[in-house]
């Protein structure tokens, strides 16, 4: 398998061309994007928390915490991004150098290739990217709160079958 999968590898390199690499930022921030393949487009959508919420000013760790959204509270998704890491996701194949970012779904990667962010087909999902971070910018119908969240372990959120934890609100029985 894993001949195989350097052999797509390669191809792309081929096909998509070895430029010159230029060297990824640090952190790159996919907006709007998910990693995987969802039932469901989140934005929209309303999650409900097992737990109080703390909500953050931007989407950043050491970002001031500004409100909770209580347990039990469901929370309107209003903007999401996704922050990849491509130092976690080096992959190197004869002289050149490449970095995943993320999983997009049917097959295509959003990588890091020729100093830019590019999406290629890889025709498999067996390529696991590592260290990303979702961050969900939500809004209480309740009380208006407003602001961001780090989505850390899924157990930490109701979940209805088929729709995982980002909840329809015109299907949820939890949205007031």
């Amino acid at each position: 398998m894993q001949k195989i999968l350097t052999l797509t590898v390669l191809a792309v390199f081929l096909l998509c061309g070895t430029a010159q690499a230029q060297d990824p930022p640090d952190k790159i921030i996919l907006h709007s994007t998910v990693g995987g393949e969802l039932s469901a487009h989140p934005l929209n959508c309303v999650v409900r928390p097992k737990k109080d919420i703390h909500l953050r000013a931007a989407p950043y760790t050491d970002s001031a915490a500004i409100a909770t959204i209580p347990e039990g509270w469901t929370a309107r998704i209003t903007a999401f991004e996704l922050h990849t890491f491509p130092y976690k996701n080096r992959v190197v194949v004869g002289n050149s150098v490449f970095y995943f970012l993320t999983y997009r779904g049917e097959g295509i990667y959003s990588v890091w290739l020729d100093g830019k962010v590019q999406e290629i087909e890889m025709k498999t999902n067996q390529f696991a990217t590592n260290g990303t971070e979702l961050w969900l910018c939500l809004k209480s119908p309740q009380n208006g709160l407003e602001g961001w969240v780090r989505l850390e372990n899924m157990r930490d959120w109701y979940t209805e079958k088929g729709s995982g934890i980002f909840l329809t609100p015109a299907n949820s029985r939890y949205w007031s």
